[in-house]
């Protein structure tokens, strides 16, 4: 499991994500950037920006900090475009069972299966969590020929007729593809606010980048 699925799911459980009041230029409602709060019968530590030193706000003193539940209109883009880019990559990884020769392309697919699927609920759990929309994963993909590394319909049609050693390179050579899609997207993202988002962000390219180096191995051997 990712290293941000947990966070995510307990925040979502706690209901302790902020809710959405403010509008950007597209509509999409928003959660502000900061919060306010007055201090209580005792003094609170404000932690500063990053290079700015903390303040202490006196009972009944008022004041805002960070609010930690913020997102930006690119931390929904990345989070529903990676659910229909994972999707695709599952359906490729669940024709390597029956049609992959080398065992080693069994073993890349089996651990790309078992990786994306949670990242997929993960990420539907952070979309429900902020009150939006389900991405579908099972939308037509054709609608999704302008993300960076999804294989066309001809080529999900000649790697399903695939098998054996065929299957083997069309295999790598797609998924390797599709990965560097993948790392592109974050690249895109690399500027998401939520911090669950950016630990997606960060994950993609880790994971996504040593599995590339992997592919790219065993397709040098075949």
């Amino acid at each position: 499991m990712p290293r941000w699925s947990e966070p995510l799911l307990a925040l979502a459980l706690a209901g302790s994500l902020v809710g959405c009041t403010g509008d950007d230029a597209s509509g999409m409602a928003l959660p502000p950037a900061t919060t306010g709060f007055t201090a209580d019968e005792a003094p609170v530590l404000v932690p500063g920006a990053p290079g700015e030193s903390p303040t202490v706000l006196q009972p009944g003193e008022s004041g805002t900090m960070a609010n930690p539940g913020a997102y930006v209109e690119a931390d929904v883009t990345f989070v529903t475009d990676m659910v229909a880019h994972h999707a695709q990559a599952l359906r490729m990884a669940e024709l390597a069972p029956e049609r992959a020769q080398d065992q080693r392309v069994r073993g890349l697919a089996e651990r790309i299966a078992a990786g994306q699927g949670p990242e997929i609920e993960s990420m539907q759990a952070w979309l429900a969590a902020q009150g939006l929309p389900a991405a579908d994963a099972e939308a037509d993909h054709t609608a999704h020929q302008g993300m960076p590394g999804m294989a066309t319909p001809e080529q999900m049609t000649r790697l399903v007729a695939s098998s054996s050693e065929e299957f083997d390179r069309l295999f790598l050579e797609m998924m390797t593809s599709h990965h560097e899609g993948a790392i592109e997207m974050a690249g895109e993202a690399i500027g998401a606010q939520h911090p669950i988002v950016a630990g997606m962000v960060s994950d993609t390219v880790a994971t996504q980048g040593a599995e590339i180096n992997r592919m790219q191995q065993v397709l040098g051997e075949l």
